[in-house]
């Protein structure tokens, strides 16, 4: 009864004459194999204007839930530390990408948002290239229906800089 690509929470519990060992884990129910794919947006490019939220949309079809994600986001900006980037699913719930890290540094090159990463976002530096753990982890888009439409929202909260969104892209992974 459980959906495929759901998180279930695991504990083995062992007992011997020594003493007792408990060890508990998650793991994901369904097939997982190998395929992926990449959706990217066709609303772009989108002006990220001063004190203001943009929002780009990309569709996905596909009949399967989400098990994970990396996004990809390309973006000019003259003041990264302004913006906070959150991925939305089409059921609404919300991943933070990136919340105001970058400093005075400029743009996201190429940026892939991976949980597999070795760099968190706040650890790197601007201009942000290459891949990094996100704020929040896109696994946790785990058993969310992959159908619909999903959004790249791009708060800038400081004054004095704007930039401007090139591409971004989500892949299933």
């Amino acid at each position: 009864d459980v959906l495929c690509g759901s998180l279930v929470d695991f504990t083995i519990v062992a007992t011997a004459d020594q003493g007792s060992f408990t060890r508990t884990f998650s793991a994901r129910v369904g097939s997982q194999g190998t395929t992926t794919s990449t959706y990217g947006s066709t609303d772009v490019p989108k002006t990220i204007a001063d004190l203001a939220t943009v929002t780009s949309s990309l569709t996905v079809a596909a009949s399967a839930n989400m098990v994970d994600a990396d996004v990809g986001v390309t973006l000019t900006h003259t003041w990264d530390g302004d913006l906070i980037l959150t991925l939305i699913a089409p059921n609404g719930l919300r991943i933070l990408l990136a919340n105001q890290e970058g400093g005075a540094g400029l743009n996201y090159t190429s940026t892939i948002f991976d949980d597999q990463a070795t760099t968190p976002i706040g650890s790197g530096v601007a201009p942000f290239s290459g891949r990094f753990k996100p704020e929040q982890r896109l696994s946790n888009l785990g058993g969310v229906p992959a159908n619909g439409t999903w959004k790249l929202e791009i708060q800038d909260v400081g004054p004095g800089d704007t930039g401007t969104l090139l591409a971004w892209s989500m892949t299933e992974t």
